[in-house]
């Protein structure tokens, strides 16, 4: 069994079973601000996990096919779950308060700028390695464009909440009916352009995320009665249809709903355990805080290090440089973002 697979099958789902902590007092809330970091440190994961599999199978790496079906899938669950607590904590956030243009330079801040400095710096360590990049201008404006589909899919939501919320003025049922229109005219979009089913079947998700936001105090009464039973059914709804997905996606169209159905039995299932159990890990919230540096420099280190050709070494290398090379990508932009905040307030 090589690094990955231990890595995956054993290491990984201990640090998860760790960070499910008894709740030390009632709650009446679902998910706090502790809860959504976890959970995007898992997404991350979960996502950088399936993507190491497709890439160690191709290079000679012999995987159990239960195990690959399994690992498989771990990259749209958790694309499913970042695109729920993306939306969740943005609902929470501004139910009651109009998003001004304070909102906009947190998603600037947060999302946009950090996103396109990686991007230059994985440019230029591209070149620098003698990679035969022919339109520098091109790149450049495909980065500052949002080339990869996640990060501009997100960006494409938080917009559309800002002119739902501040534009429109709509808020409570509206709001939720508004940004289920926008899905289904993203949705639409994106199957005219034919961009890859993984752009729309999950981003209705982040919708979820206010409708739970909307309904959590129902939520949680919902589950004061019958709640192992209800727990369960959910839980194997989650597998029923998820697996209804997995193995028709490829063969027709329409069972990308099926993937949307899935994640909903799966957040409400997850509201449902946190009504009893917390989740709290450094570790988790340490890669929650910087999951889309995680996400940016994995996709990129594996190709940087292309003249690996010994699979563990690999895996291994590409592991610890993805947290280091982040780490450093984390600190450096908030280094010159306090930079730059600092000359501003000296004019």
């Amino acid at each position: 069994m090589n690094f990955f697979l231990i890595f995956t099958v054993i290491i990984f789902p201990l640090i998860i079973l760790r960070s499910i902590k008894k709740i030390d007092c009632e709650t009446t809330y679902l998910l706090g601000k502790q809860e959504t970091s976890v959970i995007r440190g898992i997404s991350a994961i979960f996502i950088i996990e399936s993507h190491f599999l497709a890439w160690t199978i191709e290079m000679g790496a012999e995987v159990n096919i239960i195990l690959q079906l399994i690992i498989g899938q771990l990259g749209g669950i958790g694309v499913l779950l970042f695109f729920f607590v993306s939306g969740y904590g943005i609902y929470v956030s501004y139910a009651k308060e109009k998003p001004g243009w304070e909102f906009i330079r947190k998603r600037l801040e947060n999302v946009y700028i950090p996103y396109v400095f990686m991007k230059l710096v994985l440019l230029v360590l591209f070149g620098l390695k003698g990679k035969n990049i022919e339109n520098w201008g091109n790149r450049v404006l495909r980065i500052l464009l949002l080339e990869d589909w996640f990060i501009r899919v997100i960006v494409l939501q938080y917009f559309s909440f800002l002119l739902l919320r501040k534009f429109l003025g709509l808020k409570g049922k509206k709001i939720l009916i508004g940004s289920f229109v926008i899905d289904g005219i993203l949705s639409l979009a994106f199957v005219i352009q034919q961009r890859p089913l993984g752009w729309f079947n999950a981003l209705w998700l982040f919708t979820v995320g206010f409708v739970v936001a909307e309904y959590k105090t129902e939520i949680f009464i919902w589950f004061q009665e019958n709640f192992i039973p209800k727990c369960t059914v959910l839980f194997f709804l989650f597998l029923i249809s998820g697996s209804i997905f997995a193995y028709f996606k490829d063969e027709v169209f329409w069972i990308n709903v099926f993937k949307i159905i899935s994640g909903c039995f799966l957040v409400l299932f997850l509201c449902g355990i946190l009504q009893v159990r917390e989740l709290k890990s450094n570790i988790l919230s340490y890669i929650g805080e910087r999951s889309m540096y995680y996400y940016i420099v994995h996709l990129n280190v594996w190709e940087l290090l292309s003249f690996v050709n010994n699979i563990n070494l690999k895996v291994i290398v590409t592991f610890f440089i993805i947290i280091f090379f982040s780490e450093c990508l984390f600190r450096g932009f908030e280094k010159l973002k306090g930079v730059i905040y600092g000359m501003l307030c000296k004019e």
